[in-house]
């Protein structure tokens, strides 16, 4: 009998149920959307974003689906004057957000909660223009809608909705993430959750935090070594 015969359909069964078994398995994870510097809007993927994507305050957002694996989000400035932006190396501040069961929007990707000073740099968007960016589009048996949101300068907004399948473990939050511990300690779960969440104004409540938590840090410092010297003093 020919044994290679039976190897190559076990074979792909079990590739097929691993792959099975890690999309169940899946958990909410970071985004990590990728800046497309090269892109060159066309007028008729700019008229396709004005018309189906979601314009507020001169900003418009626009997701659709390049393929079974990748979304792309336009940002396009209708503004008058350049927008600036901070972005962190090559990605802008996004998350994408599903409906649940219960039809409510819930993150099932968080922000990471710090990074390296220097990687994050000024952009400007000049009027007219459109910035691209990609990220990832999830698999599962989860029927469900996406969109992405997004922070900009402390302000929140959202794209379009599609259809998309994810895994409902998605919307549960990891237990470690990177940087947590700063957040938690100036600020506690809450502001963890804000900040990795990107909820609008959460950069300002950070800043103001932060700098409360290094002041009483430094108080607290002070004393430490008024007591050493008074201490020494007696000694």
């Amino acid at each position: 009998m020919d044994n290679n015969k039976f190897k190559y359909p076990i074979y792909l069964l079990i590739v097929i149920l691993s792959i099975k078994t890690y999309a169940q398995s899946s958990e909410m994870r970071q985004n990590r959307n990728s800046i497309e510097w090269d892109f060159k809007i066309l007028e008729n993927i700019k008229n396709k974003a004005i018309k189906n994507g979601i314009t507020k305050k001169d900003i418009n957002f626009f997701l659709e689906k390049s393929n079974d694996t990748i979304f792309s989000i336009y940002l396009t400035n209708l503004a008058s004057d350049s927008l600036k932006i901070i972005r962190y190396d090559s990605s802008i501040f996004t998350i994408q957000e599903a409906k649940n069961k219960e039809g409510k929007w819930k993150p099932i990707e968080y922000w990471p909660a710090t990074g390296c000073g220097n990687s994050y740099v000024y952009y400007q968007i000049p009027p007219s223009s459109t910035l691209k960016t990609q990220s990832k589009v999830y698999q599962g048996d989860f029927k469900t809608n996406i969109r992405f949101k997004v922070n900009i300068n402390d302000k929140v907004y959202y794209t379009n909705s599609l259809t998309g399948y994810i895994n409902p473990n998605q919307f549960q939050i990891p237990e470690k993430i990177r940087g947590q511990e700063l957040l938690i300690r100036i600020g506690g779960k809450d502001l963890l959750k804000k900040a990795i969440f990107l909820k609008e104004g959460s950069k300002r409540e950070i800043s103001e935090k932060y700098k409360q938590y290094m002041e009483e840090m430094m108080r607290k410092k002070v004393e430490f070594n008024k007591k050493k010297k008074e201490k020494k003093k007696k000694q």
